[in-house]
């Protein structure tokens, strides 16, 4: 039997319905982002299985690092870049949670990851953290570090 709490959510999201950041449709599951359209969407890249990836080559000889790489192919007009956006820009930081739990899906599996001591996100401008009022990449990292099992620090 539901409780009042679940029926008042029910009553509510008549009119105000969770959409998906993604594609802008109604969310048909309670308490996420991201639809399953959208989530079917993400094409992995399976970038983080291997040492040797484009981003990985990116970055050599541009600074010290051990292992780099992305876990999404992004394209333009996707969800993917909608998702993106609505993180960064619309303030949807439990968007950014979802997308590091996705993206710590992708890595389970990977034997670089249990070497891992520490994740850290990405440092934001001082500027765009005064105007957003947060950095995205610590949400992502709390999502990532929290399906993965790791540390992180902001």
């Amino acid at each position: 039997m539901k409780n009042w709490k679940h029926i008042l959510r029910d009553v509510v999201s008549l009119f105000y319905p969770e959409i998906c950041y993604g594609c802008g449709q109604s969310l048909l599951e309670r308490n996420k982002t991201i639809c399953f359209q959208c989530r079917h969407a993400l094409v992995p890249t399976h970038y983080p299985e291997s040492s040797d990836n484009p981003v990985f080559r990116r970055f050599l000889g541009r600074t010290h690092f051990q292992q780099a790489a992305s876990v999404f192919y992004f394209h333009k007009e996707s969800p993917i870049q909608y998702l993106l956006h609505a993180l960064k820009y619309s303030g949807q930081t439990r968007l950014g949670y979802d997308l590091g739990t996705l993206m710590g899906n992708e890595c389970a599996n990977c034997s670089w990851i249990s070497e891992a001591d520490l994740l850290i996100p990405v440092p934001l401008e001082e500027k765009k953290q005064r105007q957003r009022g947060y950095n995205q990449s610590e949400y992502l990292t709390a999502g990532l570090a929290n399906t993965l099992n790791l540390k992180w620090s902001s």
